[in-house]
């Protein structure tokens, strides 16, 4: 199965971006063990120092299996949700295939967007059962679902982002547009969490619990302060592109700017 789905899409506009690609035939084995390991270098937030005694912490992202109990927790760049994350984790340690066209079983880990019921049947049965694709696909699919390079956030306790339905070349743009915004939002306090004290009467001694940092309410610039507002807040992100991306544009890149957006809405 050929997907021509956004999810697909937008992970081989990312490979082509980010490796200064011709075109999507260009995309190799290499470059997507590359990218995958990018997301399992970003996979988790842990505060970089002690913690004790303090108001605040900095975070920082790491490689290791989320575990929130010792506050190693999920990054909001990674879609899952806390308690499915290992599944993703397991995928981006193995080793990948070379033959990217090998048929395999895409899971719901690599591409959440599919579900147990997806086999079809030319009666127009519907199975249970995961879909059929390649290897190549289901790659694809896991660079999206892990990258930083995508508006995010937590909203309760999943993970949730912006895929934007577009061709490949605009989402070349749309992401090109989404980078300048991370540069300017690097400055700020998002990777920074509160950190709360609390007593316990029968040890006789203060707990320091270290909360998720501010990125986990979205990676871009005024981000909401509830998660009960989240989709209003990625809708959001794409006033901040207006407001912050267009300053930076050149004239010549203006116009295309503009129809990028415009297009999202």
């Amino acid at each position: 199965m050929n997907m021509k789905h956004p999810y697909i899409k937008y992970a081989q506009a990312l490979l082509i971006e980010e490796n200064n690609l011709e075109s999507i035939e260009d995309i190799t084995h290499n470059h997507i063990k590359q990218e995958l390991a990018k997301g399992l270098d970003t996979f988790s937030l842990k505060p970089i120092k002690d913690f004790v005694g303090k108001e605040k912490v900095k975070y920082s992202f790491v490689s290791e299996k989320n575990d929130a109990k010792h506050f190693v927790y999920l990054s909001p760049n990674i879609i899952s949700t806390e308690m499915k994350a290992s599944n993703i984790y397991k995928f981006l340690r193995k080793d990948i295939d070379e033959d990217l066209q090998k048929s395999c079983k895409v899971s719901q880990s690599a591409m959440p967007i599919v579900g147990e019921y997806c086999t079809f049947s030319n009666k127009g049965i519907v199975g249970r059962g995961k879909p059929t694709s390649t290897i190549y696909e289901e790659c694809l699919a896991a660079i999206t679902t892990v990258t930083t390079l995508k508006p995010c956030l937590q909203s309760g306790k999943e993970n949730v982002c912006i895929i934007p339905d577009l061709e490949v070349e605009n989402l070349i743009d749309f992401i090109k547009l989404f980078k300048r915004i991370s540069l300017v939002n690097s400055e700020s306090d998002l990777m920074e969490g509160v950190v709360v004290k609390t007593s316990k009467r029968e040890k006789r001694k203060d707990i320091y619990i270290p909360k998720r940092p501010k990125i986990f309410r979205g990676n871009f610039p005024n981000a909401p302060r509830s998660p009960a507002l989240c989709s209003v807040a990625l809708l959001g992100t794409i006033g901040e592109m207006v407001k912050i991306v267009i300053p930076l544009c050149w004239q010549s890149e203006l116009l295309n700017a503009w129809r990028i957006l415009i297009s999202i809405l």
